[in-house]
């Protein structure tokens, strides 16, 4: 497999390349930072550090995970020496591809728009 192709494809390279993948996220995005998002309904992540939310993102499969990923390609250097990060050109593929992980819901939104008219 040449780069995630569905969303199943996505997960297991997560999982697979976990520890590669999780050095980078914590190497260029502020992990002790406070984690704020305002979809929690149940209050449970109030306070939480960007750390637990990826660690929880990854045990629960939440889709915010590329947007993770997306956050640490961002802040990492446009330079060559990003390449001594191990699997840095599969954390890459999973960036570019990370639109698998919502196809479901945005064929919802297109389902339900078409049930509507």
């Amino acid at each position: 497999m040449d780069y995630p192709k569905n969303k199943e494809d996505w997960w297991e390279w997560a999982e697979k390349y976990w520890d590669d993948f999780f050095y980078i996220l914590c190497k260029y995005i502020n992990v002790y930072a406070v984690a704020t998002d305002d979809t929690y309904q149940d209050g449970a992540l109030i306070g939480c550090t960007i750390l637990e939310d990826i660690l929880r993102c990854k045990r629960e499969k939440d889709k915010k995970l590329g947007r993770y990923f997306q956050s640490a390609w961002t802040m990492a250097p446009d330079s060559i020496c990003i390449y001594d990060n191990p699997n840095w050109s599969r954390f890459c593929d999973m960036c570019s591809e990370e639109q698998v992980l919502w196809e479901e819901d945005k064929h919802a939104d297109t389902n339900n728009a078409m049930s509507n008219m």
